[in-house]
């Protein structure tokens, strides 16, 4: 369930910062727009300044990805019953 809720977040935070990056469906383009996906891909999204400047926001955009990625591990790795 929080692997469920927290993939949800991700693509509802990816989505957002799409469309009020854009301007889509008449939002003006908002330019705090990724900050919820910021927050969430924390503290990988602080490995965005390795790179440079035009691959930053697709590092950013990514950078929750390994957080889900773990949080599917812990959950799903399999226990030894004592």
């Amino acid at each position: 369930m929080v692997v469920r809720a927290f993939g949800l977040l991700y693509l509802l935070a990816l989505a957002f910062t799409g469309i009020s990056a854009t301007g889509w469906f008449d939002f003006a383009p908002a330019p705090l727009a990724g900050v919820f996906l910021v927050v969430i891909g924390l503290p990988w999204t602080l490995a965005a300044a390795w790179f440079p400047d035009p691959l930053q926001p697709l590092v950013a955009a990514v950078a929750p990805l390994p957080t889900l990625i773990l949080l599917w591990t812990w959950c799903h790795w399999p226990r030894r019953r004592a």
